[in-house]
């Protein structure tokens, strides 16, 4: 009996671990080919570009008329239609409670909570969030725990500066992501994969 497949392929060494990584990336590709992944390119062209005309690539204005003398304008209307939606939803920030007779463990916990909308700007990431599932029909929200952040609290006897570590959060494109498409329910997944931007030199 094979005892490989005894082990959760995430405890294994990170080389390991990188061409399980790999294999899912070579299967991952097809996915582009998908019809869901079709709709979400069309959708995406449909909201974001003004080019609507196929005989104009390079600008949304084209002229027309018997002489030239018009000039007609392409105006993607998903766009503003989504942008209504959406300034609808997201019109209300992100509320806290008001009570005086709130315990001071509520009024703690959400002082903090404020601290974090203000902080990580959720009203905004929440207005980016509603945009994208309302275009692609999907979108995700990444909450990390950055131990490179925060209040710096002491230093290791190579210099380098210990901070107290911080919460990070981002919206994150479909474009961006890797997981089992062969897994149907979201309850079971337990690996994602996110493909993020750093400066090297960080």
């Amino acid at each position: 009996m094979n005892k490989e497949h005894d082990v959760y392929w995430m405890t294994k060494a990170p080389k390991d671990i990188a061409d399980k990584l790999i294999s899912y990336h070579q299967v991952g590709s097809y996915w582009s080919n998908h019809p869901i992944s079709q709709a979400w390119v069309r959708n995406s062209l449909s909201y974001y570009s003004t080019i609507m005309d196929a005989n104009a690539w390079d600008t949304s204005l084209v002229y027309t008329g018997e002489q030239g003398e018009l000039v007609k304008m392409s105006v993607p209307q998903a766009r503003s239609l989504i942008r209504q939606v959406v300034t609808l939803t997201s019109k209300q920030t992100l509320a806290q409670t008001d009570s005086s007779e709130v315990s001071n463990t509520t009024k703690l916990a959400d002082a903090v909570c404020e601290q974090i909308v203000k902080q990580q700007k959720l009203d905004l990431k929440g207005e980016k969030l509603c945009e994208q599932s309302l275009v692609l029909g999907i979108s995700f929200l990444k909450t990390t725990w950055r131990s490179d952040r925060g209040n710096p609290y002491a230093a290791t006897p190579d210099g380098e500066v210990v901070y107290d570590g911080d919460v990070e959060i981002t919206v994150c494109h479909v474009d961006d992501l890797l997981f089992d498409f062969t897994i149907s329910e979201w309850d079971d997944l337990d690996w994602i994969e996110v493909r993020t931007i750093k400066n090297k030199w960080s």
